[in-house]
């Protein structure tokens, strides 16, 4: 997918992105996963994953439903 996002820059940015994604799969390069979902129907099962209530600031900024797409 990452090649197919710009014809002219695919090379470089997506053998950037691709190259990234290869060093986390490794486990050369570390990524930190944040999962948002105020129904509560996402789960990270490991033994690395830590969770913690949001604040009633965080929770206000949330769109709620079964699926939610956003364009940026």
């Amino acid at each position: 997918m990452a090649t197919r996002w710009n014809e002219e820059d695919k090379t470089q940015r997506a053998q950037e992105l691709l190259g990234a994604i290869e060093k986390i799969k490794a486990g050369e390069l570390g990524i930190t996963v944040i999962i948002e979902d105020p129904m509560g129907n996402s789960a990270i099962i490991s033994e690395k994953a830590t969770s913690r209530e949001l604040t009633q600031e965080e929770a206000a900024c949330l769109r709620t439903g079964m699926i939610v797409f956003e364009k940026e």
